[in-house]
């Protein structure tokens, strides 16, 4: 047999091999291919039901160690390791030096209250934990904790009144882009108005920016602290 033909007759056979080689399953929805098989994808986020289920329950029990973690150090009143479980974000707001002082005026340290973990929801990177919380010999269930998963690792998203709203001087709660908003609407929830005169809008009580409620009727301000449910951020 000449030898070109031959060569020639390798050459057809090996690219028919690379072909069909490269031929993968096919899969028809709600199946999508996983290696040299197929997998159940039935929200179509490409990512297989069994895999994801398990990255799930990965995450949720990453976020409990986490949250029980964060139970002990906050019934410790160890605020400077929950200063370093705090995200990035809150780090960025306040130094620790000045976050430590701030969280022993505004939370104390008297070791009367307790957390005991109770459940967490994940709601894509916000994680949200309840715990049993105990004061005083009383037990409830708490409100929901907001942790934050950052690049793969919960952190806690709280702490606003020292993170936020702390202050040493009265300048920086002139200068807070998140009170004006706040104050304005906690003061209108009690029938009031914030006071008027720009000057004389918010006061550094006792190291916490707060707003001067005016009422018109008395003519007189009372200062209050800003209500947490009306600062909007990513909560």
């Amino acid at each position: 047999m000449n030898k070109k033909v031959i060569i020639f007759g390798l050459i057809l056979l090996s690219l028919f091999l690379i072909g069909c080689g490269e031929k993968g399953p096919v899969c028809n929805s709600p199946y999508i291919v996983m290696g040299n098989g197929c997998c159940l994808d039935k929200d179509s986020n490409s990512i297989c039901d069994k895999d994801e289920g398990l990255s799930a329950e990965k995450d949720k029990e990453e976020l409990k160690s986490t949250a029980e973690l964060f139970a002990v150090y906050y019934e410790a009143g160890d605020y400077e390791k929950l200063y370093d479980m705090s995200t990035p974000e809150r780090r960025s707001q306040r130094s620790k030096g000045d976050f430590i002082k701030l969280a022993n005026q505004k939370f104390g340290k008297d070791g009367a209250y307790g957390l005991e973990y109770r459940d967490a929801l994940i709601d894509g990177e916000k994680g949200y934990v309840t715990y049993y919380e105990s004061y005083l010999g009383e037990e409830s269930i708490s409100p929901k904790y907001y942790f934050k998963n950052v690049e793969g690792d919960w952190y806690f998203n709280g702490f606003t009144l020292a993170f936020m709203f702390g202050c040493f001087k009265e300048a920086e709660c002139i200068e807070n882009e998140y009170l004006l908003d706040a104050c304005q609407e906690t003061c209108v929830e009690q029938d009031q108005r914030l006071r008027p005169e720009s000057e004389k809008k918010f006061r550094c009580y006792k190291n916490s920016c707060s707003c001067v409620c005016w009422d018109d009727e008395k003519e007189s301000g009372t200062v209050t602290e800003p209500d947490i449910k009306f600062v909007h951020q990513d909560e």
